[in-house]
């Protein structure tokens, strides 16, 4: 069985157990959100998308940051995270998405 097969198979599995947790611990519903943010980031390690993965977890990061935090504002955190978010996909957007060919070798498609 591959990762993938495996995890779209148990991902809402998790995401229930995560619910049931968060209401049995007495949280706010609001840390679904963060829930949320962590199965989509290993949704999107798992599939291979590790682009698609940052911008969840900045925000599950964030959010619980904020979430823990009494002093940080809903709006402050909103703005911040939209900011950083913003300034990432910059980032990573200047990763090349394939290594370039080592000096010397031609790259060749053959159809």
């Amino acid at each position: 069985m591959r990762l993938r097969s495996a995890w779209s198979s148990i991902s809402l599995g998790v995401f229930l157990i995560a619910l049931a947790w968060v209401i049995q611990a007495g949280y706010p519903l609001k840390w679904l959100w963060v829930v949320l943010c962590g199965t989509s980031t290993v949704g999107a390690l798992v599939k291979g998308h590790w682009r698609w993965s940052v911008h969840p977890a900045l925000w599950g990061a964030g959010l619980s940051y904020a979430f823990t935090n009494e002093g940080v504002s809903g709006w402050a955190a909103f703005f911040g995270l939209l900011g950083g978010s913003l300034i990432l996909g910059w980032l990573v957007r200047l990763v090349p998405r394939t290594p370039p060919p080592p000096d010397g070798v031609i790259d060749v498609e053959v159809r």
